[in-house]
């Protein structure tokens, strides 16, 4: 099954929200659709490659899609990003709740963020996320933004299942030849 969110950040628009859940498989044959803004609050985690592989273009097109992400999380959510290389530290001390004050907060760290943290550690930062307990009614979704260029894929791929339970982790590439 296959979800897919389409809304407007805007709260004047809040009834244009859709939530699409598509089946791709024999056992569901038609797609359904929901109007309820509380099915996709949540937390919603960015961990951000900082790594030195991200310099130049790379994290030059990290920050905008970051920011685009967190412009369009729906309302009555909570965020928090994380920056990783060689090591990983998160924008907020714990997740914030989804407002105009927060997102001008994020939006102004984001765009000083520069690739100056090294190797590419996704495993070390992922077990920091996993580490904090997930927030009561608040589904954890954690996007990841990288080139990749790590080598411990399989052991990364392991913790993420090993937490799939608690967390659904999407990762989005960047650049060109992105593992």
């Amino acid at each position: 099954m296959m979800d897919i969110v389409l809304w407007s950040p805007s709260t004047q628009n809040l009834k244009r929200l859709t939530w699409m859940k598509f089946c791709c498989n024999s056992r569901c044959h038609k797609s359904e659709l929901f109007s309820d803004i509380s099915i996709t609050r949540g937390e919603y985690i960015f961990l951000l490659d900082r790594s030195g592989s991200m310099f130049g273009k790379r994290i030059e097109m990290a920050k905008p899609a970051l920011i685009l992400f967190l412009k369009s999380l729906p309302l009555n959510s909570k965020f928090n990003v994380v920056s990783f290389g060689s090591t990983s530290n998160f924008l907020f001390t714990e997740s914030k709740d989804y407002n105009e004050t927060s997102l001008e907060l994020a939006i102004k760290e984001i765009t000083e963020m520069s690739a100056n943290m090294g190797g590419t550690a996704i495993f070390p930062a992922l077990c920091k996320i996993y580490k904090r307990k997930p927030i009561k009614s608040y589904p954890r979704s954690i996007f990841l933004l990288t080139d990749g260029s790590i080598s411990n894929t399989e052991e990364v791929a392991s913790l993420i299942k090993a937490y799939n339970a608690e967390a659904r982790v999407f990762t989005i590439g960047i650049g060109n030849g992105c593992s």
